[in-house]
């Protein structure tokens, strides 16, 4: 199976680094094809704003939820993956997305994952 890890921390000899490299090396010793995507070493911006969107709806009165939607409908979000042609490639792989979080490390006794179907929408499985 081609696997895309997603990993996310600004620091990559944390726990979290630890947890990336340790289902790198399981998955990849089971024989699957591993790509990590490190969105901090990709300039991963964690904070929402309005620089988010190509435009505004109402720039009068900024509602994140509302521009969210709108620019679902009419792909205006300043970062998508059509955009960045290496992100592009990726998903057009067809690979499992796998979304570490920080959930896996509080105690919590599943692990969120999430993938897109062939239609491109996004799923939640909890294992």
């Amino acid at each position: 199976m081609n696997v895309l890890l997603v990993y996310a921390h600004p620091e990559p000899k944390s726990f979290n680094g630890a947890l990336k490299d340790l289902a790198v090396a399981f998955l990849t010793d089971e024989g699957h094809q591993v790509k990590v995507s490190d969105l901090y070493a990709m300039n991963f911006k964690a904070a929402a704003d309005r620089d988010d969107f190509l435009m505004l709806e109402n720039p009068d009165f900024f509602m994140y939820q509302f521009e969210q939607g709108k620019a679902t409908k009419t792909n205006t979000f300043a970062w998508t993956p059509a955009r960045d042609e290496d992100a592009r490639i990726r998903y057009l792989e067809d690979y499992k997305k796998r979304l570490q979080n920080l959930s896996a490390i509080l105690s919590i006794p599943y692990h969120p994952i999430s993938h897109y179907d062939e239609h491109h929408q996004l799923k939640m499985e909890y294992r």
